[in-house]
């Protein structure tokens, strides 16, 4: 299968509020969609997608599975994963770095040069 995530922004300030859009396309049935939001390795959501299901109702389930949502609570850079399953036990993997950055205001203080020097 291929698969890619389309995010609806690249960035944002916490707490980020992400809608991510995944795309798949594949000649079999897609069996399973995993999503992970912090690159971590963990796949927060797990969806097995049930053989039996035919159509256009195992159409509207695996659409409804491409459709997330994810709160990021903290600054940082992650990388989102979502890995799709065929039945021909193929699996595709897309990717999307998502930075949010701190609630928090940051001051840059840089301080004048206006001292004198006397070198006697």
């Amino acid at each position: 299968p291929l698969v890619e995530i389309v995010p609806d922004v690249s960035s944002g300030k916490a707490p980020l509020l992400m809608h991510f859009d995944g795309d798949v396309s594949d000649d079999g049935e897609i069996l399973s969609l995993e999503w992970d939001f912090e690159g971590d390795g963990i796949f927060e959501v797990t969806k097995s997608i049930p053989r039996e299901l035919k159509g256009d109702e195992r159409l509207l389930t695996v659409r409804n599975e491409l459709k997330k949502e994810f709160i990021y609570t903290k600054a940082g850079i992650y990388h989102v994963l979502l890995r799709v399953t065929d039945d021909k036990e193929e699996s595709s993997v897309s990717s999307v770095t998502i930075q949010v950055f701190s609630d928090r205001p940051w001051l840059d203080i840089v301080p004048s040069n206006t001292g004198e020097f006397d070198h006697s």
